[in-house]
């Protein structure tokens, strides 16, 4: 795209495609106009437990435990009205999912 086009149109909206002499040249701007969501979630744990054996004077047991628990949720759409991709499906929207356990 030439550095000498107008990204935005004489009302101020966002053009898709600034250039009409190459309608092939999608403005690179134009993923602002999709909406996007985003949100982590996590659970982190540390626990010990200390047993002193009776039977053996001074020795004893302990155990470390650590739990990381993770979800990501991000979401994504695109509008028929003002992005490309939206135009063309008639609408896009994608949601992902993650889970991660340590």
């Amino acid at each position: 795209m030439s550095p000498l086009t107008e990204p935005y149109d004489e009302e101020g909206a966002l053009s898709l495609w600034p250039n009409e002499d190459d309608i092939s040249t999608v403005n690179p701007l134009e993923s602002l106009n999709a909406e996007y969501e985003y949100g982590v979630k996590s659970i982190h744990s540390n626990s010990s437990f200390k047993v002193d054996l009776p039977f053996i004077p001074g020795l004893s047991y302990k155990l470390l435990y650590g739990y990381n628990y993770y979800v990501i949720d991000t979401e994504l759409y695109k509008s028929s009205k003002n992005t490309v991709q939206g135009m063309v499906q008639k609408g896009y929207a994608e949601v992902i999912h993650q889970n991660s356990q340590k």
